[in-house]
């Protein structure tokens, strides 16, 4: 068993840099992404989510899940790694194929003429992140966060930029494709530059089969998930047209800077690092709670200041036609609230090499989700974020149930351990809302003031009802900054 102290300081050095890494990640993100949304219309952006719901759905087989075996293994030969290097690029050459031969259906079933030569620009990032796929998991299993951070951040920052300088120069919807294949062009030249990794030709189908008994359960997980995640794409699209599209995925977006900055980022070092320590069912229960509960107590106060501030922050920054997004951030704030929490889940499944039970509760998910969209993408956008959010809280506690059974320990425990942050979250909510159009200050000093607010009310709710839990999480986020 790997030592203790070994193991913690791997884990904190991991979520140090990887914290650092979506710290900067979400600024330089999130800035150039506000600055394109003044640079390019409502449309632009919903262009490029029509087809991203195929493209998307066909990344969910880019490696087969085979990173994560990797990942999983405790012991890794070179022809592991060999074998699943040259099957991730296979893979990527097909499905690179594949969506470059749908391109005329995508144009067709969203009667968007322009969606061909998109799909087909798009077509070549499989083969791209096909080359980096095996070695991004292989920094992972090492903890190598340290050069992930410099790689990731050097990508974003140029493909960022040239985007920017590209809708300056009226390229519209072309200036966010060309952004995302230069961002996965530099990611894997990077991995090739400064990793040591050398792929050899070798492969051995026994191995393959080996590693695919625990990622193919992975695969149909990650395809209804992404279907259960992306159908509101997909019927948005259809039925509501590009620029409600495009309000959508941009208010999405802008939801998900936090829950996956911080929630994503803490997943992907905590997989690497509970599955070194997987025969240890009390370490394990120990660790996935405390950051559950440190989760919640970083993005709960996040969503709270997203849904009470939307209106301004909308208003001060964006022109009329993205001002319908107001509504739409106010409830998705709610779904972020929950996903940032929910996003941890997956983790138990995969160390307890449960992956066939995660898969069968992702189909009942994806029922849910694909019932939900389809239906009320036919009403308007503001029911349809409504029902998912309903939706959301309903599975967050059927798959709580499961995951409870696989933790052995009472379903209770796993709602009593957010239970403080969930009920600060709703008095925080309904103080900010309800006092919100007394003031009818500026919408910047709106904002600033929301800000103060939120980070007032949390620190003396804690510190005056928890202070325990304060000083456990306050310790918690010291001890991964100091080391």
């Amino acid at each position: 068993m790997i030592n203790k102290h070994q193991h913690k300081k791997q884990t904190i050095s991991g979520l140090r840099w990887t914290v650092l890494d979506q710290f900067i990640n979400q600024a330089v993100t999130f800035g150039l992404g506000l600055f394109l949304m003044t640079l390019l219309p409502p449309t632009s952006f919903g262009l490029l989510g029509m087809v991203t719901v195929f493209s998307g759905f066909l990344s969910v087989f880019k490696d087969f899940g085979l990173g994560s075996s990797l990942i999983q293994r405790k012991e890794l030969t070179q022809a592991d790694i060999h074998t699943v290097f040259w099957t991730t690029v296979g893979l990527g050459i097909l499905l690179s194929i594949i969506l470059a031969s749908i391109s005329p259906l995508i144009a067709s079933y969203y009667e968007e003429p322009k969606l061909l030569n998109i799909t087909l620009a798009l077509s070549f990032l499989f083969i791209i992140q096909s080359l980096s796929s095996t070695q991004l998991s292989l920094l992972k299993k090492q903890m190598n966060f340290k050069l992930l951070f410099k790689i990731k951040v050097t990508a974003t920052l140029i493909a960022g930029i040239t985007a920017v300088i590209l809708a300056i120069l009226d390229f519209g919807v072309w200036a966010l494709v060309i952004q995302q294949l230069l961002s996965a062009f530099l990611i894997t030249s990077f991995l090739f530059s400064f990793n040591k990794y050398v792929p050899r030709l070798q492969f051995d189908r026994l191995k393959l089969k080996s590693h695919l008994n625990f990622s193919l359960p992975l695969v149909g997980r990650g395809s209804l998930n992404y279907w259960s995640r992306n159908a509101d794409n997909f019927f948005i699209g259809k039925f509501l047209g590009a620029e409600l599209l495009g309000i959508y995925t941009r208010s999405y977006s802008i939801m998900m800077l936090p829950v996956s900055r911080i929630s994503g980022v803490i997943s992907s070092v905590l997989f690497p690092s509970l599955a070194q320590i997987q025969d240890d069912v009390n370490r394990v229960n120990v660790i996935f709670l405390k950051i559950t509960r440190t989760i919640a107590f970083i993005t709960f106060p996040l969503m709270a200041i997203l849904c009470i501030g939307a209106d301004s922050f909308i208003k001060l920054i964006f022109d009329e036609p993205w001002h319908k997004m107001i509504p739409i951030l106010q409830v998705l704030s709610g779904v972020g609230a929950v996903q940032s929490i929910a996003t941890l889940n997956g983790n138990i499944f995969m160390v307890k090499a449960r992956t066939d039970l995660a898969f069968k509760l992702n189909i009942l998910n994806s029922f849910c989700y694909v019932t939900t969209f389809y239906f009320t993408s036919q009403i308007n956008l503001l029911t349809l974020t409504l029902v998912y959010l309903s939706v959301n809280i309903l599975l967050l506690f059927i798959n709580w149930f499961y995951l409870s059974k696989l933790m052995k320990i009472k379903l209770l425990d796993l709602v009593k351990n957010i239970s403080f942050e969930f009920f600060g979250l709703l008095i925080m909510l309904g103080l900010g809302l309800y006092s919100y159009d007394y003031f009818s200050f500026h919408h910047l000093t709106k904002l600033f003031l929301i800000v103060t607010y939120i980070g007032l009310f949390w620190f003396i709710y804690f510190t005056l009802f928890n202070k325990a839990r304060f000083n456990e999480i306050r310790s918690t986020i010291k001890s991964a900054i100091s080391r």
